[in-house]
């Protein structure tokens, strides 16, 4: 059999897919707006309610499908990064941050990096979330979770982190596309061991200099 490169194959399928679903989720999308707009008979309540929990999960579907496209992107290298210098305050805005922060500009594609931490701190079950910071070498290192975790914690000890999970439910492919664009900025994304389920600490390291070529 022939042996697939997944660096190549799963992006052209997360491509292909959201291209596939953009037309059929655009067209539900939009005859429930034309419903909820009165464009047919008038709706009764109950009928209102219905087709506005139906046009949340639309949004929702076309919010996924976008999130595949950019990830697809991103894996294939069809949309390189904007890499220029970058105002950390801004970057971690407007997550409340704990201690100082160092003043680093580390290079960075501001957008797309400046949602993958947002991606991050919303990952809290509540309470809010926080954001501390520090320099090792030429890494910057950020704790972004819990607002309590973080401000115990702090920015831990290398040895003090594990692998990320990801892929996990409620917020996979967020994750994924997070996890995606730390990763193409040359960083990794690990967490705090033994935070609890819906207190988790991320753990992002990026070099200052910015992705090597």
């Amino acid at each position: 059999m022939p042996v697939r490169d997944p660096h190549v194959f799963w992006p052209k399928v997360l491509s292909l897919a959201s291209h596939e679903l953009r037309t059929p989720a655009g067209v539900v999308s939009g005859y429930g707006r034309m419903l909820l707009q009165g464009r047919a008979d008038a709706l009764t309540p109950a009928q209102r309610r219905l087709l506005e929990a139906a046009d949340r999960s639309s949004a929702r579907v076309v919010d996924l499908l976008a999130q595949m496209s950019a990830l697809a992107r991103l894996e294939s290298g069809a949309t390189p990064l904007a890499l220029q210098e970058t105002d950390l305050t801004g970057l971690l805005e407007p997550v409340e941050t704990i201690g100082a922060l160092p003043p680093v500009r580390p290079r960075a594609d501001a957008a797309r990096l400046k949602e993958a931490l947002a991606t991050l701190a919303r990952l809290p079950a509540e309470g809010g979330a926080a954001v501390a910071a520090d320099v090792r070498g030429d890494t910057l290192w950020l704790a972004v979770g819990a607002r309590d975790e973080v401000a115990r914690t702090g920015v831990p000890d290398p040895n003090a982190v594990v692998a990320f999970d990801h892929l996990r439910g409620g917020h996979g492919l967020s994750l994924v596309l997070a996890r995606a664009v730390i990763e193409a900025h040359g960083g990794d994304l690990a967490a705090v061991a033994g935070t609890p389920p819906g207190r988790e600490v991320a753990v992002v390291q990026l070099p200052l200099a910015g992705p090597t070529p």
